[in-house]
């Protein structure tokens, strides 16, 4: 859907009445549906692209949420000695980091194979080429999602505060 077309500015006139009529708890979903239709008028490939990153970091924020109360939860447990509270602190601690590299590597994989696979098999190709080789890899049709550079460091952004226990998941 082009930015100058028709059908955007019905998107986007439908998108702000149902906004302002909607009661303010659920506006929130109103602009979550604009933006999935946005996105289903580029195809479903790139939809899927977002939906796949978006759970990727839906569900590792929960993870790591979780081991932060697991940790905050020790504190309060007397049945455990210093010790004992350290090493599960450590345990939870590790396995909050594991969640935080695969919930950052999802989006951050998506992005860098989207936007840099032709730019790395081109460079593939020039090597060959400046060695003598007659053999060439394929450039791959791939079309970047809209704002798939932003939204990949908002997920970032978002995971790591998760991480840090500044936002609840």
């Amino acid at each position: 859907m082009s930015y100058t077309s028709f059908v955007y500015l019905l998107l986007i006139a439908g998108t702000f009445l149902c906004y302002y009529i909607a009661p303010k708890k659920v506006r929130w979903m109103v602009l979550l549906a604009a933006n999935l239709v946005f996105y289903l008028s580029a195809g479903w490939d790139k939809l899927l692209i977002l939906l796949l990153a978006v759970a990727a970091s839906f569900f590792a924020g929960r993870v790591i949420g979780d081991y932060n109360e697991k940790v905050k939860g020790l504190k309060k447990d007397e049945s455990l000695d210093k010790a004992a509270q350290k090493q599960k602190k450590e345990v939870y601690n590790k396995k909050k980091k594991h969640t935080l590299w695969l919930g950052l590597g999802v989006p951050i994989g998506v992005l860098l194979v989207v936007k840099y696979t032709n730019f790395v098999l081109g460079s593939v190709n020039s090597v060959l080429g400046m060695t003598g080789s007659t053999g060439r890899l394929s450039l791959v049709s791939l079309v970047v999602p809209l704002g798939i550079s932003f939204y990949t460091f908002q997920i970032i952004a978002y995971i790591m505060d998760v991480y840090k226990g500044k936002i609840a998941p």
